[in-house]
């Protein structure tokens, strides 16, 4: 299993470039890591706490490919009597550490967890293992259905779209699709980029979108993938649509100009699934040490 190479505890004045450099190593190999899914192996989540990790933590470890996604620090795996496997090696989780006399969160650190595969003496009672959406259409279709503050949704043009001057989603015929997955995919791809209205969640992203054009590898449509992937993974279509957003190489290029996209992409994605799914669970981000 590859693990991430992971630097000793603590606060880094370069967190945002190890993080960084994690991802471009996927991107070089031809892999966007944040379309991923987790479908099957469950929402990578802390074996303790049973908080799921979001944002850029969700990516981080979601891509490293484990058939359980439970991980937990070191501290933790010994107050339930667990112990490290030989050779293993752990991987990030990015936090904000707290700054006394600062108003702003603090300074991004990250901490380390290993996965429960890495490990030795846990209980197989702590290790649930993950139950799949059972009706995965039926499931886009509750989401898109009872979205709060949901915009019009129309089926006239033969492209699909979000217009933000009109606040309308258009979607062509559902009988134009290879497939139902296929159509949903691409409506909940819209409904993200739809929260982003001044109405709504008010997104700069979508602002620019609409005063110079949709490029298409933009800080709007890297917010639109990651929280349309955690949708797709979320309502269990993940498994039957094609990646169809921009390539490796094009993301790869965007995230080297663009120093903070990632981080400023989770945090607008967290913030859009929160809205098209109507809860704010609590999970982390990158927020806190466990």
């Amino acid at each position: 299993m590859e693990a991430q190479t992971a630097p000793q505890r603590g606060a880094n004045n370069d967190v945002v470039g190890i993080i960084t450099n994690v991802i471009l190593e996927k991107l070089e190999q031809g892999i966007v890591p944040w379309v991923v899914p987790w479908h099957e192996t469950g929402m990578p989540t802390n074996l303790v706490s049973k908080k799921p990790y979001r944002g850029i933590n969700a990516i981080l470890l979601g891509m490293v490919g484990y058939e359980t996604n439970y991980f937990l620090t070191e501290n933790q795996l010994a107050d339930i009597g667990g112990t490290i496997r030989p050779n293993e090696h752990p991987h990030i989780v990015a936090y904000w550490r707290a700054t006394d006399g600062e108003a702003s969160p603090g300074k991004l650190s990250y901490y380390r967890v290993y996965n429960v595969s890495q490990c030795g003496g846990i209980s197989p009672d702590l290790v649930t293992k993950h139950v799949g959406e059972e009706n995965p259409l039926a499931a886009c279709e509750q989401l898109a259905k009872e979205m709060t503050n949901k915009p019009q949704i129309s089926h006239k043009a033969t492209r699909p779209f979000y217009d933000p001057v009109s606040d309308v989603v258009n979607m062509p015929k559902k009988s134009t699709f290879p497939s139902e997955e296929h159509y949903y995919a691409t409506l909940l791809h819209q409904l993200v980029h739809c929260t982003g209205h001044v109405t709504r969640l008010d997104r700069v992203g979508l602002v620019q979108m609409q005063e110079i054009g949709y490029p298409g590898c933009s800080l709007e449509e890297l917010v639109a993938e990651i929280a349309s992937a955690h949708l797709y993974s979320l309502t269990g279509i993940a498994g039957v649509i094609e990646y169809e957003g921009c390539g490796a190489t094009n993301w790869y290029e965007y995230v080297v100009k663009s120093r903070h996209a990632l981080l400023t992409a989770c945090s607008l994605a967290i913030r859009s699934i929160d809205y098209v799914v109507g809860t704010g669970d609590g999970a982390e981000s990158v927020a806190q040490e466990e």
